[in-house]
């Protein structure tokens, strides 16, 4: 008794045409299910306009405790930095009063905080009252500039590495590491 080959000319065809029909009807039955609205499906993060003070320090206690799985402590970490983007990109109205929804049209919550430079102030002063008029903290700037809200200031800072045409952009996360103490 001969034996046939599955990927004989003729056999080749069946298996194709089996194999296509099968992937087909997989396709179909797992497509057609009416449980699958993706509205039904839970958010792994809360979505708010508030932004977020800190993981759960109860939480952080527990899973430190565990020592064996820093997995845990790590997603609880991603979820509050998930939850930080999403509200410091919420939606402001011109009042600086958040949207009702992430999708609304506004200004992003981050672009009504104060610029580094307004902050960090070169005589070491502290910062002016928030909502108080844009100055330049002694910075030289010209007076355009501090009425124009669109305007951007980016401070620079030398170093005995960084100097000239190769200045770093100094902001408030160099500003700690600025120089020699």
């Amino acid at each position: 008794m001969k034996s046939k080959n599955l990927f004989q000319k003729g056999s080749l065809r069946l298996t194709t045409f089996f194999l296509t029909f099968l992937f087909s009807l997989l396709l179909i039955v797992s497509c057609s299910k009416n449980n699958s609205d993706y509205g039904d499906v839970k958010s792994p993060i809360t979505i708010s306009a508030d932004i977020p003070v800190d993981v759960d320090p109860e939480l952080q206690k527990k899973l430190k405790a565990k020592n064996d799985n820093l997995y845990e402590l790590n997603q609880a970490f991603n979820k509050h930095s998930w939850e930080s983007f999403v509200a410091i990109f919420w939606p402001r109205d011109k009042n600086g009063k958040p949207m009702p929804n992430f999708t609304d049209k506004g200004i992003p919550t981050w672009m009504g905080w104060k610029e580094a430079f307004q902050v960090y102030r070169e005589d070491g002063g502290i910062p002016s009252p928030w909502g108080s008029k844009r100055t330049g903290g002694g910075l030289g700037l010209v007076e355009s500039v501090h009425h124009d809200s669109e305007a951007r200031v980016f401070l620079t800072s030398e170093s005995p590495a960084h100097t000239g045409k190769s200045k770093n952009i100094a902001d408030e996360v160099d500003q700690a590491f600025a120089g020699e103490l």
